[in-house]
C-alpha cells in the first residue's frame, strides 16, 4: 500500500474533495481537488492505489468544475436576458 515513509492522506483528501464536489460541493470543492490532483500526481507511482484515488478525484473534480462553469454561464445568460426584458419592456 504505497510506499513506505509517505504520507497517504493527501490522496484520502484530493478523493474526498471530488466526492464532495459530485454531491453538491460545486466548484467550491470540486476545483481544489482538480488543483491539488494535479500536484499528487507526480508524487505517486502509476498503477499504485493513491495515484488511483488522485486521479479519480482529480477527475471528479474536473466534471464538477466545468459543469459549474457552464451552469454558472446559462444562469447567468439567464438572469441577464430576463432581467434585460423586464428593464426594457417597462413602461417610461
Amino acid at each position: 500500500m504505497g510506499e513506505t515513509g509517505r504520507n497517504n492522506t493527501m490522496p484520502i483528501v484530493v478523493l474526498v474533495l471530488g466526492i464532495f464536489g459530485i454531491l453538491g460541493g460545486g466548484f467550491v470543492t470540486g476545483l481544489p481537488a482538480w488543483l491539488l490532483g494535479n500536484a499528487e500526481m507526480k508524487n505517486w507511482a502509476n498503477g499504485s492505489s493513491e495515484y488511483t484515488m488522485v486521479q479519480i478525484g482529480r477527475i471528479m473534480g474536473m466534471v464538477v468544475t466545468i459543469l459549474s462553469v457552464i451552469a454558472l454561464c446559462i444562469g447567468l445568460l439567464f438572469f441577464l436576458g430576463i432581467g434585460g426584458l423586464i428593464f426594457y419592456s417597462a413602461p417610461r
